[in-house]
Parts: structure tokens; C-alpha cells; sequence
């Protein structure tokens, strides 16, 4: 529905939650997934795919029912936090093989 662009992620999951505003999807709350990995070519010594306990407020908001990252190739920012934030929202963070 959806690509990351300049504004991160938090703006892209703000766009999602206005099209769900305006119905301009269709599927049911809960229904999506957020996807983090990297790009592409992207130089995973400086700059690697990041979430934290925002992305589930993210999330959340855009009505997803969670995200599913590269594992090894994200930074998780305060993953406890993050984990009981999912896991009250019943959303779900899960790690991919690379």
C-alpha cells in the first residue's frame, strides 16, 4: 500500500493510517504487515533498518497487525519495551531469516 520514502517510517505508517481514515483501504483492521529490511545494495556498516517501541505505536495507529524485520540486518531500539508494547496490542514483531 505503501514504500518508505524520506520521511522514514513514521511518516509512511501515518500515510497508511490516513488512507484507512479516508477507506482508501479496504482490508480489515489488522490485516497488513510492515515490513523493515534493507535495500538493495544499502552499506549495512552505517546505516541499517530501525524500529523501537514508536513503530508499534506506528503500527497501531495505521491498523497493522505487525512487523516482520531482517534478522541481523535491524537495529531494535528498547526491545523489551517494544515487545510489551506489541504484545499489549496484540500485534506481532517476528524476524525473518536474511
Amino acid at each position: 500500500v505503501a514504500v518508505e520514502d524520506t520521511g522514514g517510517t513514521d511518516e509512511l505508517l501515518r500515510r497508511v493510517a490516513q488512507l484507512r481514515d479516508a477507506r482508501r483501504i479496504r482490508a480489515k483492521p489488522g490485516h497488513g504487515v510492515l515490513v523493515k529490511a534493507p535495500k538493495t545494495g544499502q552499506d549495512l556498516r552505517f546505516d541499517l533498518p530501525a524500529l523501537g517501541p514508536k513503530t508499534i505505536e506506528g503500527l497501531i495507529a495505521a491498523q497493522l497487525g505487525g512487523v516482520a524485520v531482517v534478522a541481523g540486518h535491524t537495529v531494535v531500539a528498547e526491545p523489551q519495551e517494544m515487545i510489551a508494547a506489541a504484545d499489549k496490542a496484540g500485534v506481532f514483531a517476528i524476524g525473518m531469516p536474511a
